[in-house]
């Protein structure tokens, strides 16, 4: 549905803006609204919960709670990651693009990158 490419590409969109900017970042969510808005979702951490592990599960928990409750239709949850990229067999830098929805089997998708600030360099997401 046109929400499901709305929300992948609002987390793809505000992925590329945290890796050319900063070269990393901490996981955060695009969430579906139930009218089909499309917002971002991030944890205010500090401290010991700067852990990006500890982030990605307790965001997980948090959002599976909302789409459980019906506060959201669905979300992308993205984490920065280091994937085997399929076919070639070494790992790559990707930002995992998670993306869970009501009614739908859960699917991974990864954005490889390469290289720094305005040079990096983003190629077509793919699943694992």
């Amino acid at each position: 549905s046109w929400y499901e490419s709305k929300v992948v590409l609002n987390a793809i969109e505000q992925a590329q803006v945290f890796l050319r900017e900063m070269g990393e970042f901490f996981p955060y969510a695009s969430v579906i609204e139930p009218d089909g808005d499309v917002r971002p979702y991030a944890l205010y951490a500090e401290g010991d919960e700067l852990n990006p592990t500890w982030m990605a599960g307790k965001l997980h928990e948090l959002l599976d709670k909302d789409l459980d409750e019906g506060k959201i239709d669905g979300y992308v949850l993205c984490v920065n990651v280091l994937v085997r990229e399929p076919g070639i067999g070494i790992k790559v830098d990707a930002a995992s693009l998670h993306l869970v929805q009501r009614g739908h089997d859960p699917i991974t998708y990864y954005l490889k990158y390469q290289g720094t600030g305005k040079e990096m360099r983003f190629f077509e997401p793919f699943v694992a």
